[in-house]
């Protein structure tokens, strides 16, 4: 759970007076060590940490608990860590649900199916994304370099094994993902002639389901001597994201030792420069809503929340500005994505939108209780809404003023390619 999650929900549970009782909910209290302080050292001092601070914090903790010269190391591929998991939790990565009809679904539970990662669009975003874990990753790694001998273990449980094990989810699932699209649904024994991407995705994505479980394997049965067996499940729940992938193929060890030697050498997979945004954006205008032209007063930026991992939090009636330059003319999509909350008072949950001083549009984020859009928005860690408009060439502003409390801008884009499938607005 992210940093700035806590840290605004908590923030505004003090604000409306709730300043006797808090009550946290810690399912895996070994890899939520440093949420669970967050959340306590703000029950017993609100003012401990602000929006601006909150990394800060963060870091602190992490020097404290394996020293400063580690703590300082591992601090930014952390952030990245939680800006990762803020776009899609690992136990989401499947996009599958649970309590759902059982009459329809066995036990409740939806299948895995793809993702709404594009292998296309803005560049590969699905390459992108395993690219920034494997960052993480090797900040990890080098971060491990310089932990003393006896915080070994206390590093493998609060940061080694969280980031790797969520890593190698993304990369079973996204791989599964790629290999399942370059077969394109055949059985046929010559679907892999000519396509040896297939294969290298097919044992990438064996290979990290086989890491999830010596890492799981490894925190039971070797870490501490064994003092946390148990504590940790490779397949919590026995949730369908948690098996093992569905490919077109299953290949042997030998097959996969190969295949993953043939990608890294022959760069089968994981095309170069996939960090990069493509050259105009593709056609879009994309902005993090930290990246205002002006804001009212009261208005607070949240660290370490959102997929910007720098969300907005409006004051009821605060206003953000954007000034923008359009390249292109014509009709267009305004997305724009806010932090899922509830109404805090009962009411509404209510923000407007214009371009150039033109009329609102208002829109109301307020869900009925799992219903499906509220699902699909905590799944997200956005609530991403749309917006028809027409834009002409030259500069604009895009204002957006928040109607009621709770109002939290996360991101923004204007799309001129109409229908586009894609998860991620490309801000970075």
């Amino acid at each position: 759970t992210q940093p700035g999650l806590i840290y605004n929900e908590m923030r505004q549970a003090y604000n409306h007076n709730v300043r006797k009782l808090w009550i946290v909910n810690v399912h895996d209290p070994k890899v939520a060590g440093y949420d669970l302080e967050l959340f306590l050292d703000m029950a017993w001092n609100i003012d401990c940490v602000n929006g601006n601070t909150i990394g800060s914090h963060y870091n602190n903790w992490l020097c404290r608990q394996f020293g400063n010269e580690a703590g300082n190391a591992v601090f930014n591929g952390m952030k990245e860590f939680y800006r990762l998991c803020g776009q899609r939790r690992p136990e989401f990565m499947g996009w599958s649900q649970v309590e759902l009809d059982k009459k329809l679904y066995q036990r409740g539970l939806s299948p895995v199916i793809d993702t709404e990662f594009s292998l296309t669009e803005f560049g590969n975003e699905l390459d992108r994304y395993l690219y920034r874990y494997d960052k993480v990753c090797n900040a990890v790694a080098e971060a491990e370099k310089l932990i003393r001998p006896e915080l070994k273990d206390a590093y493998f449980a609060a940061i080694k094994y969280p980031v790797l094990a969520a890593a190698a989810q993304a990369r079973k699932t996204l791989e599964a993902q790629r290999a399942r699209s370059f077969a394109k649904g055949s059985t046929l024994k010559d679907m892999f002639t000519g396509n040896p991407s297939l294969y290298a995705a097919c044992a990438k994505s064996q290979q990290a389901y086989q890491e999830i479980r010596s890492l799981t394997n490894y925190y039971n049965k070797t870490m501490s001597d064994g003092k946390w067996d148990g504590i940790m499940h490779m397949r919590p729940r026995d949730l369908p994201v948690c098996a093992a992938p569905s490919l077109p193929t299953l290949l042997t060890d030998a097959e996969i030792d190969e295949w993953l030697a043939r990608s890294k050498k022959e760069k089968l997979t994981n095309p170069e420069n996939i960090h990069k945004q493509p050259k105009g954006k593709e056609n879009s205008i994309a902005f993090n809503a930290s990246q205002y032209t002006s804001a009212s007063p009261g208005t607070e930026t949240v660290e370490m929340l959102g997929h910007s991992m720098n969300a907005v939090a409006m004051p009821k009636n605060g206003i953000l500005t954007y000034d923008f330059n359009a390249e292109t003319e014509g009709n267009a999509t305004l997305y724009t994505a806010m932090i899922p909350t509830q109404p805090n008072d009962g009411g509404d949950l209510r923000y407007a939108v214009s371009i150039d001083g033109g009329k609102e549009t208002v829109i109301s984020l307020k869900e009925p209780f799992r219903s499906e859009r509220w699902k699909k928005n905590v799944l997200r860690g956005q609530s991403l809404r749309t917006t028809p408009i027409h834009v002409t060439k030259g500069r604009h502003t895009l204002t957006v003023r928040a109607l009621d409390h709770h109002i939290v801008f996360d991101q923004w884009m204007i799309d001129f390619k109409p229908n586009r499938k894609f998860y991620l607005i490309p801000t970075e």
